[in-house]
């Protein structure tokens, strides 16, 4: 996941080991979801400007049900 701190506006990239369908969900620390996405590819981008400034987790789940979570800071310009 990078980059990491991200500027509000600016697009997050995952980078995965599996081109096969994955979701990625963004969560804040109430337990929010504010993004999801389930695409194919090794790359995933998507756009930030829907956040507010403030820490996240990017929580990964594989097709087989694997599960991978980072934590992303978004900042203010």
């Amino acid at each position: 996941v990078f980059p990491n701190p991200i500027l509000k506006g600016e697009l997050l990239n995952i980078i995965l080991n599996d081109e096969n369908d994955t979701n990625i969900e963004v969560i804040d620390f109430s337990g929010r979801k504010y993004t999801i996405q389930t695409d194919n590819g090794v790359i995933k981008t998507f756009d930030t400007s829907s956040l507010q400034v403030g820490l996240y987790l990017i929580r990964i789940t594989s097709k087989k049900g694997l599960q991978k979570t980072a934590r992303i800071i978004i900042k203010d310009y």
